[in-house]
């Protein structure tokens, strides 16, 4: 019923998920979901820092589903490794290490603040995945039929933003992105 984020801040590990072994090097992050089978290692004889977060499963859907509708889906499947900037560490070393200094009867802010540190890890891991996203020729023509079909709509200039992406199932990111990356801006 949780997952598990680890950042890797020295040293090198093998990350066993689902049978795969993995080499993570320093600075990376690594998660394990629900659906998961996952194991950390120790890999050379050097310094060996890492950070690991649990969080139940509920609270990281309520986290990821706030992004976008459909971005569960990809923190499920494809890469759970990825690089991690200095500045990202520091950050989530900050939140922790602030949170680990309140007196146990701050539990409500204890929680608030490493919901905030997993807010970050997300956030990075959330940037990754969305580059990884390819646009593909198939994907673009479904929805640029789709799209049509939705202007030839008499009340279509009344849409909103919010309209369209409720009408084509993308969320304001991914159809800000589309149009970005294909040079059409609507917003």
């Amino acid at each position: 019923d949780y997952w598990e984020f680890s950042i890797l801040t020295e040293g090198s590990a093998y990350n066993t998920l689902n049978g795969k072994n993995i080499l993570c090097e320093s600075p990376c992050v690594f998660y394990a979901t629900t659906k998961d089978e996952h194991s950390v290692k120790k890999a050379s004889a050097k310094n060996f820092k890492l950070i690991n977060l649990i969080v139940r499963d509920t609270t990281i859907i309520k986290i990821i589903n706030s992004l976008s509708s459909n971005t569960l889906d990809n923190f499920y499947s494809g890469n759970h490794v990825y690089s991690l900037d200095q500045n990202t560490i520091d950050k989530v070393n900050s939140i922790l290490t602030k949170a680990n200094l309140l007196q146990l009867e701050q539990f409500n802010m204890r929680d608030n603040l490493i919901c905030s540190a997993v807010l970050l890890i997300v956030q990075h891991v959330y940037h990754h995945k969305i580059s990884e996203t390819k646009h593909d020729d198939v994907n673009l023509n479904v929805f640029y039929e789709n799209l049509n079909k939705i202007m030839s709509n008499p009340y279509f200039p009344t849409y909103t933003v919010s309209d369209l992406c409720s009408l084509l199932s993308y969320s304001r990111m991914q159809l800000n992105r589309i149009f970005n990356f294909y040079g059409y801006i609507i917003w």
